[in-house]
């Protein structure tokens, strides 16, 4: 992938944005995908400032005036690097609330009926930023709106037309539901959380997505554990038991 930004920067020499623009804004847009790859493999944030400079770039070209699809599609891009940083740097809540404005301008372009799966994927990354901010900030409002997001995302991602993302928006549904349910003392957010999990397993298996599996079961575990300890019998702790035991 070094190899990759290395061309695409060369590239960048010749193909420059009086020249030839949608061109330079096609390299600067792949620039940021290599350069998100690599961020990914390291711990630190400089591949990943990098990457949001060059889709910053590319959309001097991608205008929404006169690309907007590419527009929205490179916003959503940037969105998911400045979600990526928000683990790294210290202020994170700032990151995260530039991702959910990211996400809410590709959404501008990208609506339910003339772009259908990548409406759904938007709102699915915007479900997952609204509730990692809605941790950080213990507020329940923006956890709703986690909620939201991914009940959108659903309503296109079904299990018979792309069953692993529906279980990925299944699994993402859950966690704004558990935290409503722990902070709220709510059972049904809980209940809701677990029916959700136990259908991303029927297409999150251990063969299949062995870290995903994972993951949600032991994220079903906790929302038995929260629903046990607020009921007077034991069913649903021992049901938390035998899940982490297989997770």
């Amino acid at each position: 992938m070094e190899e990759a930004v290395a061309a695409f920067k060369e590239a960048l020499k010749e193909r420059t944005p009086e020249r030839s623009p949608k061109d330079w804004a096609t390299t600067q847009s792949d620039l940021g995908s290599a350069l998100q790859s690599i961020g990914e493999q390291d711990s630190g944030t400089e591949k990943f400032s990098e990457a949001v400079s060059a889709f910053r770039e590319a959309l001097r070209v991608w205008t929404r005036e006169t690309f907007p699809l590419e527009w929205a599609k490179t916003n959503n891009d940037m969105a998911i690097v400045l979600q990526m940083l928000a683990t790294r740097e210290e202020d994170g809540q700032q990151r995260l609330e530039e991702a959910i404005a990211t996400y809410r301008e590709a959404l501008k372009e990208r609506d339910r009926k003339t772009t259908p799966l990548e409406w759904a994927a938007t709102k699915h990354n915007l479900g997952v930023a609204l509730w990692k901010l809605g941790e950080l900030r213990d507020d329940t409002e923006t956890l709703k709106e986690a909620v939201t997001a991914f009940r959108d995302a659903l309503l296109i991602r079904t299990r018979e037309r792309v069953p692993l993302q529906w279980a990925a928006s299944k699994y993402g549904l859950a966690l704004p539901l558990i935290s409503i349910g722990e902070r709220l003392a709510d059972s049904a957010s809980l209940l809701e959380a677990t029916t959700n999990l136990q259908e991303a397993l029927e297409e999150r298996t251990p063969v299949r997505v062995p870290l995903q599996w994972g993951l949600t079961m032991m994220n079903l575990g906790k929302a038995f554990t929260l629903l046990g300890m607020r009921e007077n019998g034991t069913a649903k702790l021992e049901k938390a038991v035998i899940i982490y035991r297989k997770g």
